[in-house]
């Protein structure tokens, strides 16, 4: 078992379709080695090619999915509205997150 600590700082964006999502996108390294390693540990894979993490933005953790954009080929973190609310985000504010995977 493999424990993989990520942190980063992105900008929250919004993706409109019939509802609003916000999310912040995973550096593309940051993707390339949870890729690898979702690859390589023989992890059960989830629906639509998502990974389990547990996400934290200040003290406020959740546990989660991160998903892979087709568009941009990065993980995207979606930020639920109570997140949202807790940790004062809105689109256009940068935010910091640190996922902890375990593979």
């Amino acid at each position: 078992m493999l424990d993989l600590d990520i942190t980063f700082t992105d900008v929250c964006k919004v993706w409109v379709s019939k509802t609003r999502w916000y999310f912040v996108e995973v550096p593309a390294e940051n993707t390339e080695e949870i890729r690898f390693f979702s690859n390589n540990m023989q992890v059960k894979k989830r629906g639509f090619g998502a990974v389990k993490v547990t996400a934290s933005i200040g003290d406020v953790s959740w546990k989660t999915s991160i998903f892979p954009s087709f568009k941009t080929k990065q993980y995207l973190l979606f930020l639920k509205a109570e997140v949202r609310k807790q940790t004062k985000i809105v689109e256009g504010k940068r935010v910091k997150v640190t996922l902890n995977i375990t593979f």
